[in-house]
């Protein structure tokens, strides 16, 4: 079953997501964002357990202000998201 992840509102750069190189490139409008998603099929989730990094493919659509991901069985090293774990 796909995991989703409401991301309503207004999108706004956080310390971790601020652009420092080449900022004129960089947009946080919903709209390009929307647009990049809606081009896209693909996209790799990063995540870390026990210290240990792990970066899984997954097939991804967006519908609404949702966004829905998933992953073959095959391409997840350790099942579920682990409890304390953020996939990035």
């Amino acid at each position: 079953m796909p995991r989703t992840t409401r991301w309503g509102g207004e999108l706004r750069p956080t310390p971790r997501t601020t652009l420092r190189r080449k900022r004129d490139r960089g947009h946080f409008d919903r709209a390009t964002i929307n647009s990049v998603l809606d081009a896209g099929l693909f996209c790799h989730v990063g995540f870390s357990v026990e210290g240990s990094p792990f970066v899984v493919p997954m097939v991804y659509a967006r519908i609404g202000d949702t966004l829905y991901v998933t992953e073959q069985r095959r391409t997840a090293p350790c099942g579920p998201w682990p409890p304390g774990s953020t996939p990035a």
